[in-house]
């Protein structure tokens, strides 16, 4: 799966739908505060999340596509 632009939608998706987290917990997860993944899951397509944030957001999403195929 390829995510091109993490907004609120494609955020919560991996956070509850694929990993079943709470914001806090998902914080833990991904190395930030629940601020930030607070902050994560009210971009938009005009503003979405960026730079290193989105980076890491990809590598836990590949991370979780490869324990998928795994199984």
């Amino acid at each position: 799966m390829v995510v091109s632009q993490w907004t609120r939608c494609e955020v919560r998706a991996l956070r509850v739908v694929a990993l079943r987290l709470t914001q806090e917990k998902f914080a833990e997860r991904v190395g930030y505060s629940a601020a930030a993944v607070g902050k994560w899951e009210r971009a938009t397509s005009e503003r979405p999340v960026r730079g290193e944030s989105a980076q890491d957001l990809d590598t836990l999403l590949a991370q979780r596509t490869k324990a998928s195929i795994r199984k």
